[in-house]
């Protein structure tokens, strides 16, 4: 009898061996990956700095448009209160190129907006998993 529970022990440490050997090849593996990831963090914060760049500049370039049809909308506003209107020529002229300009922010801001999105998701993913071990 003991030589069947010694026979199985055998066995098992066999087994368990083997197991072992099997783990610390795949933790190699995540070693080296790991190194790989490490090596490109600088160039990941570069990425996150020029779009930190990318939204600060977009949210200039808004700004300063709206600031543009805010002045059209208060003149237009003026002149149908009475006021003498000098500038609705000129700003009726603009209004058309106003138009396209919020048309080019629109899809500007819709594609920066996709992006970000998916990149926050993604980080935001990478961080539940890298917690949850």
């Amino acid at each position: 009898m003991a030589e069947m529970l010694h026979a199985e022990m055998h066995r098992e440490h066999g087994a368990w061996a083997s197991e072992s050997a099997a783990w610390l090849d795949d933790i190699r593996l995540w070693q080296d990956e790991l190194k790989t990831l490490q090596s490109h963090l600088q160039d990941f914060e570069k990425k996150v700095a020029k779009h930190a760049e990318t939204l600060r500049k977009h949210a200039a370039a808004v700004h300063l448009h709206a600031t543009e049809h805010d002045a059209h909308e208060s003149a237009l506003a003026d002149y149908e209160k009475g006021g003498v209107g000098e500038q609705l020529p000129e700003l009726a002229q603009k209004h058309q190129q106003e138009g396209v300009k919020q048309g080019e922010y629109r899809e500007l801001h819709r594609k920066i907006k996709v992006h970000h999105h998916a990149v926050i998701s993604h980080w935001n993913g990478l961080m539940k998993a890298i917690d949850a071990v």
